[in-house]
């Protein structure tokens, strides 16, 4: 989902839940480029970027959460709303995808 397609979703009173996984990086772009180039990636990281606030302007509400009870309660805060919502889940730029680590690429490389 991008910001447009949360404003859309705002406008038309759409609910949507919206998860953005954020390790503060371009993962996948990154995990190319270590696959290729390990340890010499360019223009992949982020600054801080925070989507909640992100989603406040566009006139959604987001909650940011760091841990699994953390994630717990915000998806029960967000079926509750009546308005789309984004879930900001805080996450280890080290664990690059659900199954890698940037550790492990770079040792496969």
């Amino acid at each position: 989902m991008t910001a447009n397609e949360l404003e859309t979703s705002i406008r038309y009173n759409i609910p949507v839940i919206a998860l953005v996984f954020n390790n503060q990086s371009y993962g996948t772009i990154r995990m190319h480029q270590e696959k290729v180039y390990p340890e010499r990636v360019m223009a992949t990281d982020l600054g801080h970027i925070s989507f909640v606030e992100l989603a406040k302007s566009l006139g959604a509400d987001g909650k940011q959460v760091r841990s699994a009870a953390g994630f717990s309660q915000a998806l029960e805060w967000a079926l509750a709303q009546k308005k789309s919502v984004v879930i900001e889940i805080m996450t280890d730029v080290e664990q690059i995808s659900p199954r890698a680590t940037i550790t492990d690429i770079r040792q496969k490389s």
